[in-house]
């Protein structure tokens, strides 16, 4: 296994192939990039797939090595190509802090205010806090009391400059500390001391006793959060790592989670800080790196078609998929989640992109734009054909079908079903999704009339997206600790298989050959869908 060390710096398109661009080397049985081969959701071949899991749910091939998720790692989703398994992720490390500082946040948590109370009320406050009444007040009536005391003592003028400052002494109660304490400590704060013995020397020629110098210190950071923007990449056949590629960067645990995009020998992903990394598939080597021109908190993934490469990192961007150049940006299509599909209109290409507030459709050699309609959320949008299907949280959006003319898009039909992230799949004239938040509502809706065939609950489920393989929809729900797997029919609606796996939140599975590959909260698993459980035992 090879690891580079800190030190580098740095829709659907059916028939149109995605890949062609540069000879990509992952196959229509892969999941290259973010929503699979053909960006729509759909799994273009797969074996036959078992209708039925035993209890502790699919087997489960293997899985990584410890690899951490949300807050501590991101919550980018695995592609698959080529026999490996990609990811990215933003690790977080702890980083020694040698000098000691009280934070303003540190001071605060201890007690103290800079708002100074008049005498008189100072007087009334501190004897309320240290009254047998206020001690005498079970934990879950303190807060009335509190609200209550600040009603009947503050003045109007007194009620927005002193409330926090009173609320906060009163609900200390006894275990406020002195307000002549709290103010010889104001004195440091924010100024470091070069050592802890520092510190310590400071406190004790100061008073401090040692239980109120562990309150002090206990406020005070030792480390700071730092992170690498990672590139794992996985043997898909036993998940042991082949290499791993770390870049510098700022710890923004979910809000930079980009997903891979595999096309050719290349890997493509937007990392913090508004960097762009371009590696070798086969050795993790860097071809290039750039930044965006704005695309702090990207989790916006790579399209790669006829050598662009196009993502929208705060305005829809194209870089050139050779050598890093940005070749067009469009503010007009601006967001940070949402990622780009594909349409042919006649003989153009382009680009579709969903944002925080519209959807927008731009030319993908120029980057103009040719339309805009209502959309919104994080989800992809599904395309197929001449009809378009996005899935917002506005409730005037909702689940909305637009029909796709040159120039421009007409609402088709609207389903109230909304989701902040959750992706539609287009096939066979109908729309599976699955959304809701709370609701964890499954619908399968007419294409053309946009009325619902069945419209059932399945668990809570938002953002993670479906997949649809072997004519069944595979879908992580019950806030992603479940993955369940049903029909893709307009029939009727009812769960194959259920169990419980564990997913990583926000997260989307990748399938390839069989195999199901998922972002769980300590690493990446992979199960196959394809074994069937053995008989029971004649008796």
């Amino acid at each position: 296994m090879m690891e580079s060390g800190r030190s580098v710096r740095g829709g659907w398109a059916v028939g149109i192939g995605l890949w062609l661009a540069f000879g990509n080397m992952a196959t229509a049985a892969d999941w290259p990039q973010w929503r699979g081969p053909d960006r729509n959701g759909i799994a273009p071949e797969s074996p036959a797939l078992s209708e039925t899991w035993p209890p502790e749910g699919p087997p489960k091939v293997w899985q990584s090595e410890a690899i951490p998720s949300a807050e501590q790692g991101n919550l980018s989703s695995p592609v698959v190509a080529g026999g490996k398994v990609y990811l990215h992720v933003n690790w977080r490390y702890k980083d020694p802090i040698a000098t000691r500082t009280l934070p303003d946040g540190g001071l605060r948590n201890l007690g103290w205010r800079p708002e100074k109370m008049p005498e008189e009320l100072l007087k009334q406050v501190e004897e309320a806090r240290a009254s047998e009444e206020r001690a005498k007040l079970p934990g879950n009536e303190v807060g009335k009391w509190v609200e209550a005391w600040a009603a009947a003592h503050l003045l109007t003028d007194e009620q927005k400059k002193l409330a926090d400052v009173v609320k906060n002494r009163l609900n200390r109660g006894k275990d406020a500390l002195g307000l002549g304490i709290l103010d010889k400590l104001a004195t440091i704060k924010d100024k470091p001391f070069a050592t802890q013995e520092d510190l310590d020397k400071w406190l004790a020629e100061n008073g401090i006793e040692e239980e109120l110098k562990k309150k002090v210190v206990g406020q005070i950071p030792t480390t700071r959060d730092l992170a690498d923007d990672t590139l794992v990449c996985l043997d898909a056949a036993d998940g042991k790592t082949l290499w791993k590629v770390k870049f510098p960067s700022a710890a923004t645990g979910w809000d930079a989670s980009s997903t891979p995009c595999v096309a050719g020998k290349r890997l493509y992903v937007h990392g913090s800080q508004k960097n762009v990394y371009c590696l070798d598939v086969e050795k993790g080597n860097v071809v290039w790196t750039n930044r965006a021109s704005q695309g702090n908190n990207i989790s916006s993934s790579f399209l790669v078609q006829d050598g662009l490469a196009v993502i929208l990192a705060g305005p829809l961007t194209a870089f050139d998929a050779q050598t890093g150049e940005v070749k067009w940006t469009q503010p007009k299509i601006s967001g940070n989640n949402p990622s780009p599909v594909l349409w042919k209109n006649g003989d153009r290409m382009c680009v579709i992109c969903n944002t925080g507030g519209n959807l927008g459709c731009a030319d993908l050699k120029t980057g103009d734009v040719l339309w805009t309609v209502p959309g919104g959320s994080s989800s992809t949008t599904a395309v197929s054909n001449d009809l378009l299907v996005v899935f917002s949280d506005r409730k005037e959006v909702g689940m909305t079908g637009y029909r796709l003319l040159p120039d421009k898009a007409e609402t088709a039909w609207t389903l109230a079903l909304n989701d902040r992230g959750a992706s539609p799949i287009i096939a066979n004239g109908r729309v599976y999704a699955i959304g809701g938040g709370g609701g964890g509502r499954a619908v399968c809706v007419d294409v053309a009339t946009g009325q619902a065939a069945w419209d059932e609950k399945v668990g809570s489920q938002e953002i993670s997206s479906p997949i649809l393989a072997d004519g069944k929809i595979v879908a992580l729900v019950d806030n992603y600790s479940s993955l369940a797997m049903w029909k893709a029919s307009p029939e009727k609606f009812a769960i194959l298989a259920k169990a419980k796996v564990g997913a990583a939140a926000c997260t989307s599975p990748a399938f390839a050959g069989g195999k199901l590959f998922l972002r769980v909260s300590n690493g990446v698993a992979c199960y196959d869908l394809t074994v069937k459980p053995p008989a029971p035992a004649a008796p």
